[in-house]
């Protein structure tokens, strides 16, 4: 379970503007792609919008430290997550796990360092 929101919490931070790159090179709206009736549109942007102001207030924070702010943006993403998850039908959820499944086997791989 736990790495299913982790997953999750990828793919939303990936699509914060609403969009992904089609494999086509062709932008590909998420709401089309999931077919995101109306509500749920604008539930989402709404979600979304909250997340971005809450991440500006966490961000411009100088009363803590870098743990202590990235703990509060970790379970932000993990709130942001759940309401989004709660937003979405089973049947959403399995197509953006496919897509980007999809996206994520046709990246480009990190460097490894080399041990010396």
């Amino acid at each position: 379970m736990q790495k299913t929101h982790l997953i999750i919490i990828v793919i939303f931070l990936i699509s914060l503007t609403s969009y992904a790159q089609h494999e086509a090179g062709q932008k590909t709206n998420i709401a089309t792609l999931l077919r995101l009736t109306k509500q749920q549109q604008a539930t989402f942007k709404k979600i979304i919008q909250e997340h971005r102001d809450s991440v500006l207030k966490i961000s411009k924070t100088t009363s803590i430290n870098y743990l202590e702010r990235r703990e509060l943006l970790l379970k932000l993403s993990l709130s942001r997550t759940k309401r989004i998850d709660s937003l979405l039908s089973p049947e959403q959820r399995i197509k953006l796990k496919e897509y980007y499944s999809a996206a994520a086997k046709k990246a480009t791989p990190l460097p490894q360092k080399e041990n010396k």
